[in-house]
């Protein structure tokens, strides 16, 4: 059986991988057949487990080496795979795979003291070099984390080699010594795309380095093997008469070598498909996320289909917009709108600050270090764009984070109807060309400010007579980060940092040398979150009775507020994530504007939509949040929010329906986006994504219609 063993696994493995390589083949020219990802992984493991059966029969001398480095080969193999589909899952197989790599470096030669020095010397500038690298921008410590066990490891493999070669002048495991540096600059092209601020290019290097360090390994494999085998032979030849050999290998001298050479093929094809079968489809993932789409193949590829305004910017000698302070000079144009009076174009200055110029600059926190990113732009006098009220700020919204485009278009069009939220933004699909490249579809909408025709707060104040004061703020958790603490935010006990956007300072008067203004809106928000928390009434230097929660806040827009964002299925919310606030002269504290929806309604669904995505839509998430799990202690607020849901109910249904035939507006311009920026399953991805939003939206209404018809005391239950 043992003579035919090698036989059957080459058969065997070239047949599930010649499966495999058809099943990719189908996934990537339709996605939707999640089926086939399945088999081709079931494939693999099946080739996995006949290749580990062939090692442990046939080798006996050093065999845990090739069956550590074929696992090894295994995990990266399958984190390929999931990378595209699951990055966290793809970078933990691609960890196990390297640490694989270690152990089976371990098995072959011990680690002494002087390989230890030696990965020591190397691994310290490497270490360095990663953690102070400001280029990388890792989002969180645990990758940070990661990336340095990964360069310990890679370094104390160089550090084994490179004593080996000098103290005893064995260039041993040399192939392996580069397949695994090959791999980890694929890891770490991998960790840089996912989870840093770096182009999509670096998915360049991960391809290459992982499909050259995986056929480095293979050949490593036959090498050994070779090897092993020729020691045996070795050993056979000792115990026999040279003579007779001799005559024997005449004899069957063809036979063998045909043998020999046919088996050699196998071994080297087997290998090969294995480690390059996944190549094709890592590659269709890459080579169509390229966003240089010309604005000429722009209206090719959209020539009859076109059915949102266009907006083309170009900056001075063309410099991409890099900061969210420093505006670039630019010209601007808007066309094909269905309202010809509202085409316009704006020309290039010679310096931003000049009569009628425009500039553009980055906008947002995370979102503007995001590979597709969004822009604030600024004009010297006030323009009416697409027929909403003048202003001079504008913002277009990169919705790069929701693969349907639409979910703050949803809830905007929905808000448009809560008349108690003094200002809603209103949405507008725009395709974007900037610098004569289509830089993909945009929401264009109203910059959140204190002018008229937005929260209408801006109004004339003297500090020496007046005793409150209008103004705009945001508390978010990256609030701090703006400004100088103490002048431009403030922090609210057991919430989150506030940001005031106006008055900003240097619009704020000082009175004998005191920011009265700044004083004002602290002890106001503070009073209100202090009034929440306690029920109780509070003392403040600007009334001279003490002060409820109902004193300070208009309730109304705060139940209006509450109800658009459990609506949405928004977890920004719950995290405290651009929360507006805004307060006229006289008036009360305003909840909203409402903003930022792209991580609402489910999104990151990559599977059809079933059973367990209505099973989430039948959830309570908003009331949970920090501020509303407190006001919906009380009876009051709860009866309130479901009479006001009942009011404005349907119109969710009818934003649901509209959405129907929305699709057909943004659908040319969406594709070629989600093309450009998502890849080769982002087409589909975004077909999927958009239905999912409208199905969601109709579930989401038929659960919390049940929910505000329960009793305040089954309510309470639920949160």
């Amino acid at each position: 059986m043992k003579k035919y063993l090698k036989a059957y696994a080459i058969f065997i493995n070239v047949l599930l991988l010649c499966v495999m390589a058809v099943v990719d083949v189908f996934y990537c020219v339709y996605p939707q057949l999640y089926s086939c990802k399945w088999i081709g992984g079931v494939c693999a493991l099946l080739t996995a487990v006949v290749s580990f059966v062939f090692l442990i029969v046939k080798n006996k001398n050093q065999k845990f080496y090739p069956i550590f480095l074929l696992v090894a080969m295994l995990f990266v193999l399958f984190a390929d795979r999931f990378y595209f589909s699951s990055s966290v899952w793809g970078i933990v197989l691609f960890c196990v795979a390297n640490i694989m790599l270690f152990v089976s470096f371990c098995f072959v030669q011990k680690f002494n003291l002087t390989d230890l020095i030696y990965g020591a010397i190397i691994a310290i500038p490497a270490i360095l070099f990663v953690n102070i690298a400001p280029v990388l921008g890792f989002a969180n410590g645990g990758i940070q984390f990661v990336v340095n066990l990964l360069v310990i490891f890679v370094c104390f493999i160089i550090g084994k080699t490179v004593s080996n070669f000098v103290d005893k002048k064995d260039p041993t495991n040399v192939l392996n010594l580069i397949g695994s540096i090959f791999l980890f600059i694929s890891l770490f092209s991998a960790l840089c795309y996912e989870f840093s601020y770096i182009s999509h290019y670096v998915l360049i290097p991960y391809a290459a380095f992982l499909h050259i360090s995986l056929c480095l390994f293979a050949f490593s494999i036959i090498t050994i093997l070779k090897k092993e085998e020729f020691t045996e032979e070795v050993k056979t030849k000792s115990k026999k008469d040279v003579k007779t050999k001799e005559e024997e290998q005449e004899k069957c001298s063809f036979k063998n070598s045909f043998c020999k050479h046919i088996k050699t093929l196998l071994t080297v094809l087997m290998l090969s498909l294995f480690c390059g079968y996944s190549g094709a489809l890592t590659f269709q993932n890459l080579n169509v996320a390229n966003p240089k789409v010309s604005a000429e193949q722009f209206y090719e590829i959209t020539e009859g289909k076109l059915n949102v305004p266009v907006i083309e910017i170009n900056t001075q000698n063309k410099e991409a917009p890099f900061s969210k302070e420093d505006y670039v000079n630019a010209s601007f144009k808007i066309s094909n709108c269905k309202n010809p009076d509202h085409n316009f174009a704006v020309s290039m200055k010679a310096n931003y600050d000049d009569e009628d110029s425009v500039g553009i600059r980055l906008r947002g926190n995370s979102t503007m270090y995001l590979r597709k990113r969004p822009f604030r732009i600024k004009f010297e006098n006030k323009q009416k764009l697409l027929g909403l009220d003048k202003n001079k700020s504008w913002v277009l919204l990169a919705d790069y984070l929701d693969q349907s485009y639409i979910r703050n278009y949803t809830a905007f069009a929905i808000a448009d109807e809560f008349d108690n939220l003094q200002f809603t933004p209103t949405p507008n699909h725009v395709a974007l060309i900037l610098n004569g490249n289509f830089q993909g579809l945009y929401l264009l909408c109203e910059q959140i400010d204190e002018n008229s025709g937005r929260t209408a707060v801006e109004e004339d104040f003297d500090v020496t007579t007046d005793k409150e004061f209008p103004f705009l703020v945001e508390m978010d958790a990256a609030a701090y980060k703006e400004g100088i603490t103490g002048i431009d935010n403030f922090n609210v006990e057991g919430f989150k940092y506030v940001e005031i956007k106006y008055p900003e300072s240097d619009e704020r008067n000082l009175l004998n040398g005191e920011d009265v203004v700044f004083d004002y809106i602290n002890e106001y928000i503070n009073a209100v979150f202090k009034t929440l928390k306690t029920g109780e009434s509070v003392e403040v230097s600007f009334r001279e009775n003490p002060v409820a929660f109902s004193d300070l806040v208009d309730v109304n827009s705060a139940i209006d507020y509450y109800l658009m964002y459990e609506i949405m299925y928004s977890v920004d919310q719950n995290n405290l994530k651009s929360v507006y606030f805004h307060k006229t002269k006289d008036g009360k504290l305003n909840f909203g504007p409402i903003w930022d929806f792209d991580w609402s309604l489910a999104n990151g669904w990559t599977l059809p939509y079933d059973q367990s995505y209505i099973e989430t839509a039948n959830n309570i998430l908003t009331a949970r949040s920090p501020i509303f799990s407190i006001l919906f202690k009380d009876r009051q607020f709860y009866e309130n929010v479901a009479a006001r849901f009942d009011v404005v109910k349907a119109r969710i249904l009818e934003v649901a329906e509209n959405l129907k035939t929305y699709k057909e507006t943004i659908d040319a311009v969406a594709k070629l986006d989600a093309k450009c920026w998502h890849g080769s399953n982002g087409q589909f991805e975004y077909d999927m994504q958009y239905d999912y939003v409208r199905l969601y939206l109709q579930d989401r209404y038929n659960y919390l219609d049940k929910v505000f018809d329960l009793s305040f005391e089954d309510f309470s239950e639920l949160i």
